[in-house]
């Protein structure tokens, strides 16, 4: 699944919303998979899938019916965001637990990024190319 924006969370509590409150972790279970299965679908082909999107929540939920977004939202979109925010956590620290567990190394933190004391033109090659990319003599 593609990176979670608040506009994802937005548009899948709205779309949650007007669900009762017992059949919305099932659906968004379900939205989360389409939009994780989209996204590997996207990257594979370059372009979204027809019906799920590129990958991201927003767009796996645009296709579906929901209720137009009123300016305050009610309890029952309070609740679904709440939801929707604890579902996207969960899995993020389940994705983060398999990672460490299979050793991949974390991004390094600000601190501990040293920039490199070579400069790029070190690294330059300079030979004679034709035209057709091969080397003359």
């Amino acid at each position: 699944m593609r990176r979670v924006l608040l506009a994802d969370l937005l548009a899948v509590a709205n779309w949650l919303a007007p669900m009762p409150p017992g059949q919305r972790p099932e659906a968004l279970a379900a939205l989360i998979e389409r939009a994780h299965l989209a996204h590997k679908v996207s990257r594979r082909l370059g372009h979204a899938h027809p019906l799920w999107g590129n990958g991201c929540l927003a767009s796996a939920v645009a296709g579906l019916a929901h209720r137009s977004e009123g300016h305050d939202p009610d309890p029952d979109q309070l609740e679904s965001l709440a939801l929707v925010a604890a579902a996207v956590a969960g899995r993020q620290r389940r994705a983060q637990a398999l990672r460490e567990g299979r050793g991949q190394k974390k991004a390094p933190s600000e601190s501990e990024c040293v920039p490199s004391p070579v400069g790029r033109s070190d690294y330059v090659v300079f030979s004679a190319v034709t035209r057709k990319g091969r080397c003359n003599g």
